[in-house]
């Protein structure tokens, strides 16, 4: 959960990164986006579903 401070630090960043200035609102939206995505990305991976990215190209048949 993005918090009103956190949603004004992301408004600071934002703006020193791109040299735009966005509303609280889409400083919200923008960050709530970004903690979602990262945590899809670094999500733990099945046991199962890791065996299948790690075998070597001699396992593949």
């Amino acid at each position: 959960m993005i918090t009103e401070s956190d949603a004004r630090t992301f408004q600071i960043l934002y703006e020193k990164e791109t040299g735009e200035k966005i509303s609280l609102e889409e400083a919200f939206e923008i960050a709530e986006s970004t903690v979602e995505m990262v945590r899809f990305i670094f999500k733990p991976i099945k046991r199962k579903d890791s065996d299948q990215c790690t075998r070597g190209a001699s396992d593949i048949k």
